[in-house]
């Protein structure tokens, strides 16, 4: 079983190096907590110290917005449009914008070390909206306001909630310590509280529409997903391999979504939670996922770090089928141009219907680039190879015809020349 274990975890781990995740410049070190976008341009980040970053270039620049909330770790940004934007932290703080964080309005700002500690916030437009945290001896709570933050209602509830979405005015889900669910459909006045299995707790939940959902365990790794708007949840995966806790999530539909562990290590899943492949490690810390489509995301953490995608963190890739003729067996041709910089041409010849492997490793045999595992008809395919990060060498690459046991595959060198 051990062995098994292993094999499959590199499985997962041949593509991570060349994962389509670039580091956007924020202009601190700060631990970031929190990051939400309105459209592909306008965006905030949250951190610690008080700190609120803004851009409108989709992350090419991003500009501090000086807030009162000094010294304070502000855990959840959310805003409603590109003018009203509120921000939640520690210490019995409430942040709110309305013009887009040119100004920040304290609506609460408690002395540092002193107060309730809030965790995340959601509005569902300018004037209501529910912010939950701790209480110190009075426990876990919600706050709810209609009139845009001007007054609170303070309702107590069971266990840890760290995250929560509403689909509207009344009807609310939370998540959080000890993988706790709690539900309202009276706008919060209630919560219902129940208790999923496996050990660990509940620090996202993701919602594609007004009933299907996911959350995904941080110690246990199990992935659990409702559609009936949190009535229940059902197992539908689980993550291995992972070496620390996992603290964010996003789901983007009913196939995609990312995770991301303590030690950064960016997992993709691409049919509803069930498998799961490692893109990237990036050695840090990852606190908040936002994706605006199952290309275009953006990811948040300590030191400032802020990771940015256009293609869904994929490698890069360029496959199409170039005929439809049935080749006489199945064949891999030889790269143009050879040698190389930075990218090359590879045809592959399939002459029956079957599951195929295309890989690129290196001259130590390390696979670098798994290019596609798939089914695919018979023809003539052509795909691009792009040699960004890697270095001047003789690199392999390798067709497998993974439905035969003998025969099965056919290899070719390439030269990279820089």
């Amino acid at each position: 079983m051990k062995t098994i274990f292993i094999i499959i975890f590199l499985l997962l781990r041949f593509d991570e190096s060349y994962s389509q995740w670039i580091q956007q410049q924020s202009g601190t070190t700060i631990t970031l907590h929190d990051i939400e976008f309105i459209n592909g341009l306008t965006g905030w980040a949250s951190g610690d110290g008080g700190l609120i970053l803004k851009t409108s270039n989709g992350g090419i620049n991003w500009i501090n917005q000086p807030t009162e909330a000094i010294g304070k770790p502000l855990l959840g940004i959310h805003p409603v449009n590109e003018n009203i934007v509120y921000a939640t932290g520690w210490y019995n703080t409430i942040l709110k914008t309305t013009n887009g964080g040119q100004n920040w309005i304290s609506i609460r700002n408690g002395p540092v070390g002193q107060g309730r500690s809030f965790f995340s916030l959601f509005f569902i437009n300018e004037q209501t909206g529910w912010v939950n945290g701790l209480s110190g001896l009075e426990g876990s709570m919600v706050l709810k306001t209609t009139d845009g933050g001007e007054n609170w209602a303070d309702i107590f509830s069971t266990g840890v909630m760290r995250d929560m979405f509403f689909k509207d005015s009344l009807n609310g889900i939370g998540v959080g310590e000890g993988t706790f669910i709690s539900r309202t459909s009276n706008g919060g006045i209630n919560w219902l509280f129940y208790t999923i299995s496996p050990p660990g707790n509940f620090y996202r939940i993701s919602f594609i529409n007004d009933f299907t959902g996911f959350v995904i365990s941080s110690n246990g790794y199990d992935v659990y997903k409702t559609m009936n708007f949190g009535e229940s949840f059902d197992s539908v995966g689980y993550i291995p391999g992972i070496q620390e806790r996992l603290y964010c999530s996003e789901f983007i539909n009913d196939n995609i979504g990312w995770t991301v562990s303590n030690f950064g290590e960016i997992f993709k899943t691409e049919n509803g939670g069930s498998n799961w492949k490692i893109q990237k490690v990036i050695n840090s810390y990852i606190s908040s996922i936002f994706a605006l489509n199952d290309s275009v995301a953006w990811m948040c953490g300590a030191g400032g770090k802020i990771l940015y995608t256009t293609n869904g963190g994929d490698t890069i890739t360029s496959i199409s089928q170039i005929s439809t003729t049935i080749p006489e067996d199945f064949e891999l041709t030889q790269n143009y141009p050879n040698p190389f910089n930075p990218s090359t041409t590879i045809e592959i010849k399939i002459n029956e219907t079957g599951s195929y492997l295309l890989e690129i490793f290196d001259i130590n045999g390390k696979i670098i680039q798994n290019v596609l595992s798939s089914t695919f008809n018979p023809g003539t395919y052509r795909y691009v190879f792009y040699a960004n990060g890697l270095s001047t060498g003789i690199y392999f690459y390798r067709l497998t015809n993974t439905d035969k046991i003998i025969n099965n595959s056919t290899t070719k060198s390439m030269i990279l020349l820089k």
